[in-house]
């Protein structure tokens, strides 16, 4: 109550807030065939990646995807007084972390540097750079984005501890898996626009359509699509940190891993 702590949370809220209502409203529309959900496709995606950035078992990926930001310091006072204060503060739990983690002080630090960097309303009146680059993909003709929406009629969807998975290797185009609940899936696939070659899992039909289209975004609907399902569970076994989480103990669409079945609901 004394206002004591300088942590992210307030900035967090902004976007975990109305997740539920957003995931909500898209399911909803696309179960009857309205694919007018832009606004749903766009805050679904910043709350997603947002929570990538903030997972700490993913430290290593989010200084990749978005260390840049991490050299750079703010110059209005009031937010450089913040900004000192989030790096300079008492971490007691600094330490168990960085050896839990396997990572080093030098990252941690940095970590922090890049969510106030992203995060923070660095200057009044203007958008946190993370809304600006969110902003960007969704509005700019350099990118064709194309977003699946996958969902089953029972519950199957595993969760990753590190929130976020991808069935892309290759530096052309980068892709994003997210949980939405226990029986939907989300895929964003970000492209640049002079992209040759398609995706795995995307027919070329979808991808000339993806590319070529006006709009920035293209979206396809899946519905009890099993080898969907079942690439994505993989992804979410074998890219997890530690756990993998699931809403049920049964009927579970997995991958044979080493001629040996994987249970989703497992810690490994």
């Amino acid at each position: 109550s004394q206002n004591l702590r300088q942590n992210f949370e307030a900035l967090f809220l902004k976007y975990e807030n109305e997740i539920a209502h957003h995931t909500e409203s898209l399911l909803s529309k696309v179960a009857i065939g309205d694919y007018a959900v832009g606004r749903e496709l766009e805050n679904i995606f910043a709350a997603k990646m947002l929570g990538f950035a903030r997972n700490p078992y993913s430290v290593e990926k989010i200084l990749d995807t978005f260390g840049e930001f991490a050299d750079f310091t703010p110059v209005e006072p009031d937010k450089l007084s913040l900004f000192n204060k989030v790096l300079a503060g008492s971490r007691a739990h600094q330490d168990y972390l960085c050896k839990t983690l396997n990572i080093s002080a030098e990252q941690y630090g940095r970590w922090l540097r890049l969510l106030f960097m992203l995060l923070a309303e660095l200057k009044p009146g203007f958008q946190p750079l993370f809304d600006q680059l969110v902003k960007r993909f969704f509005t700019s003709n350099q990118f064709a984005i194309a977003v699946m929406v996958c969902t089953y009629s029972q519950p199957s969807c595993l969760l990753s501890d590190r929130a976020v998975t991808t069935g892309i290797n290759n530096p052309q185009f980068n892709g994003f898996d997210f949980n939405l609940n226990s029986k939907a899936f989300i895929r964003y696939v970000l492209a640049d626009r002079t992209l040759q070659h398609r995706p795995v899992g995307m027919s070329q039909a979808e991808f000339d359509l993806a590319i070529s289209g006006v709009a920035p975004v293209t979206m396809f609907f899946r519905h009890d699509d099993r080898d969907l399902l079942r690439g994505f569970n993989r992804n979410v076994i074998t890219q997890s940190y530690k756990h993998v989480f699931c809403a049920c103990d049964k009927d579970i669409v997995f991958l044979r891993l080493s001629s040996q079945v994987v249970n989703g609901l497992m810690t490994f």
